[in-house]
């Protein structure tokens, strides 16, 4: 998925949180592991993920059951 090119929305973010089981967040310098259990999403996980218009921020990447929003060297290396 292109965050950049398509528009994912707040229900298109909460289907995809729903179908993973870790998330990585990157905002500036530092960034955030959260687990989600039994596709449990937090209101916490859709605030890290929502940009200010309400869509997904970008850019955003999907491993397996791994979700990767935004961007940071060292968490796409420990991530990934």
């Amino acid at each position: 998925m292109n965050a950049r090119k398509e528009r994912i929305a707040r229900a298109g973010a909460l289907a995809i949180l729903s179908e993973v089981d870790e998330l990585y967040v990157a905002r500036g310098r530092r960034f955030d592991i959260v687990a989600i259990s039994d596709g449990q999403v937090a209101k916490v996980s859709l605030r890290q993920v929502l940009g200010p218009t309400g869509n997904m921020r970008a850019p955003a990447l999907r491993s397996g059951r791994k979700l990767i929003v935004g961007f940071s060297a060292e968490m796409y290396e420990l991530a990934l």
